[in-house]
């Protein structure tokens, strides 16, 4: 199977994202891990109406929420908060009319949050939205590959997904630090929260002059607030807990009942008598958060796109949910944000899709680095871009051009990288321990070797053209060591520096050893244990007399 572009995730990021290709006549398709769709956005059903468990509300100021509930015919109103408000101190004291109503002013959508995601849905073609549908890995070649197995190839990949579970599917190959240390950087929003809502034939709470807004100092819920229908019927109470993530594990049963207690405490004995309750906890969501966000940020992050995670993979691979919106991050608005904002790079890129010689160079690359050079056939490449062999043989005529191509590309790609480390690090010893990550990155999970590594093992079938690539790609490594050891011997920042040249060839022989170590057993922490000799040579800070 093959699209243009495939989405994953099926949050609003994703399904705005998903209407706008819809209405410009794009090839998509949208993948979501769980088997409905919304992501944090959820619903507690009672009878004909719908309570949210995660985001409730929107504000005056974000047009892109008003604009889509005007446009999908929802219904709007007002956050109820007349009446007077509750607080808790720490003893469960409850005093009224202290403190403000908080979400005074906001606005929530009739039949809660999920009423918009199905009226989204709605405008979708149904074989375009496909669920439970995990992706286990991601492949630089356009490969998407789902947890049962199956696969699709895609011209563009959008990650609708928040940050740090991007962090945990497996890609290939791998991030390089930055990227990686980016996305873990980005919080999931409201990712460490739980929240508990109950509901009742009435809003009686409003007959006793209260708004149903509290705040507690005694818990387990700090935050508290009326979730009733437009009409009032059912009445509806939800709470944030504030007990941390990691004392709510496995407490589900006793938050329940404590929330339904301090219900009680606040709103008095109807309150301790629901139709329906649920807890609902984001931060052991899998496909929402991970263990990073099981401590809540102190505020609202500076969301946005960190400058890392553009132009991945040439643009093929965007980022697209809610904490990396250009505007309003971590809000509904925010996901509406990022979803216009890859919308208008996929209106670019359209433009510029990338030319059948480079996806077939990918695919090779991936392929040699992985099997060898005796390794794939190009049929193997014809299955795996879904091009004709003699599409192949009129770009490449022999595998021999085609190797001899891809080496010259590979060169100038590690050139790139080591004039990028010159340029970012500026002592011998961090840049060789730059040098090293080049090396350990190339394995990927440990199942690849750097192209010249995989290439040179199979040297006695390669062509004079492609030796002489591998030899100018060595060359021109060995003379990077080389000023990379000169300048640590004048810095003194690796000890025991004698002769440059030899340092050069040694370190240049080392990282390939230790590659084939630790792609031999599959195993990448070999490469570690393999190089740590020369980490520890390298100073943390130079010695008083080389400042």
């Amino acid at each position: 199977m093959h699209t243009d572009i495939l989405i994953v995730g099926g949050g609003l990021s994703g399904l705005a994202l998903a209407d706008k290709l819809q209405q410009a006549g794009r090839d998509f398709v949208l993948f979501e891990a769980r088997d409905r769709l919304g992501g944090r956005i959820d619903v507690l059903r009672d009878g004909g109406s719908a309570f949210d468990l995660g985001p409730s509300w929107f504000w005056p100021g974000q047009p892109r929420m008003d604009a889509m509930a005007r446009r999908l015919g929802l219904t709007v109103f007002a956050q109820h908060a007349a009446g007077e408000l509750s607080y808790e101190d720490e003893n469960s004291a409850v005093q009224r009319g202290v403190g403000y109503a908080s979400m005074e002013g906001s606005y929530r959508i009739e039949g809660g949050m999920m009423a918009l995601v199905a009226a989204l849905a709605s405008q979708i073609a149904p074989p375009r939205l496909r669920l439970d549908a995990p992706v286990a890995e991601i492949d630089q070649s356009g490969i998407v590959t789902f947890a049962n197995g199956d696969t699709i190839t895609a011209e563009r990949i959008v990650l609708a997904i928040p940050p740090r579970v991007i962090a945990t599917i497996k890609i290939t190959p791998d991030f390089d630090a930055a990227v990686q240390q980016s996305l873990i950087n980005i919080p999931t929003w409201m990712g460490g929260q739980a929240k508990f809502v109950a509901t009742y034939a009435r809003p009686f709470w409003r007959q006793q002059g209260l708004s149903g807004d509290a705040m507690s100092r005694h818990g387990p819920m700090v935050e508290i607030h009326d979730a009733s229908a437009k009409d009032g019927t059912p009445g509806a109470l939800f709470g944030f807990i504030g007990v941390p993530a990691a004392q709510r594990d496995g407490q589900s049963d006793a938050l329940r009942t404590a929330c339904i207690a301090q219900f009680g405490r606040l709103f008095g004995p109807e309150a301790v008598t629901p139709q329906k309750i649920e807890l609902r906890d984001w931060a052991y969501a899998p496909q929402t958060a991970t263990a990073l966000d099981h401590q809540p940020p102190g505020g609202h992050p500076h969301y946005g796109l960190p400058s890392a995670l553009r132009n991945l993979w040439q643009g093929k691979l965007i980022m697209g949910s809610t904490e990396i919106a250009s505007q309003f991050g971590g809000f509904l608005e925010g996901a509406l944000t990022a979803a216009e904002d890859v919308a208008m790079k996929l209106e670019t890129k359209a433009m510029v899709k990338p030319d059948t010689k480079t996806v077939l160079l990918d695919a090779a690359e991936w392929a040699a680095r992985r099997h060898g050079h005796d390794g794939f056939s190009y049929a193997d490449l014809s299955k795996r871009v879904g091009i004709r062999t003699a599409s192949i043989h009129y770009h490449f005529p022999a595998k021999s051009d085609l190797i001899t191509a891809l080496m010259t590309r590979y060169k100038a790609a590690i050139a790139k990288k080591l004039a990028q480390t010159t340029q970012d690090l500026h002592t011998g010893g961090d840049r060789i321990l730059g040098f090293l990550d080049i090396y350990r990155t190339a394995l990927n999970g440990g199942d690849t070797l750097c192209l010249c590594v995989a290439l040179s093992m199979g040297r006695d079938t390669l062509v004079d053209a492609t030796l002489q690539q591998i030899g100018d790609f060595r060359e021109q490594t060995l003379v990077w060591l080389q000023e990379v050891f000169t300048l640590a011997a004048q810095d003194g920042s690796i000890r025991g520096v004698c002769d440059p040249s030899a340092e050069a060839a040694a370190t240049l022989a080392l990282a390939e050893g230790a590659q084939v170590s630790a792609r031999s057993e599959q195993n990448k922490p070999r490469f570690d244990l393999a190089t740590v000799l020369i980490r520890q040579r390298r100073r943390s800070e130079a010695p008083a007399a080389a400042i």
